[in-house]
């Protein structure tokens, strides 16, 4: 009946998405949960291809809700900004282009932060890592467009003199797209 078609439209859209692989909860700076960012797709690599996509849920009353408009996406904080408090304040930060190369930088000790993908860093997200008393390093993805990515934040953040960072640089790993896979590939902290 109508219940059953349904339920095979149902898993027909959840097998079209894959399965969730990862999960990145942004918080507040004081650990409090606001979004969770929900990376579905497949450990099969030529399927994940086709079948990579994000989504959103929302932290209201005590659970988990599914969605996140635009605007909310946009207002929220660092990724990882509860780890950037007074203790870390002399550390050097690392800035990545996504949740899963911070996660990656973190399994290393590193100190690392994002927003999120490409064109997400904004004016707003400078005052999360102003007047630091350490450097920023900033990974580039490794092509033309990572690159530029990586340039329009280090623009974004350098400024003596005006509250801003103080010491800000990009860093790229040859031989890798990204932060995650040059460790998948053996990089060590010692390396950074």
């Amino acid at each position: 009946g109508e219940g059953n078609r349904k339920s095979e439209s149902g898993k027909r859209k959840s097998a079209e998405r894959g399965e969730a692989l990862r999960e990145h909860i942004y918080t507040q700076a004081d650990g409090t949960p606001v979004a969770k960012k929900i990376r579905w797709g497949s450990s099969d690599g030529a399927k994940d291809k086709k079948l990579k996509k994000f989504t959103w849920q929302r932290w209201e009353n005590g659970k988990w809700e599914n969605g996140l408009t635009s605007d909310r996406q946009a207002a929220l904080p660092l990724y990882r900004v509860d780890k950037l408090g007074a203790a870390a304040f002399a550390e050097t930060v690392i800035l990545t282009e996504g949740e899963h190369d911070a996660d990656a930088g973190a399994s290393l000790g590193l100190l690392t932060t994002t927003t999120g993908g490409a064109g997400a860093f904004s004016e707003k997200h400078v005052s999360y890592l102003a007047g630091r008393n350490a450097a920023i390093a900033i990974v580039a993805h490794g092509d033309a467009a990572g690159r530029a990515e990586a340039e329009k934040r280090a623009a974004l953040l350098y400024g003596p003199g005006t509250g801003k960072a103080q010491s800000v640089k990009v860093i790229e790993v040859p031989g890798s797209k990204d932060l995650a896979e040059s460790i998948d590939k053996g990089l060590t902290r010692q390396l950074i």
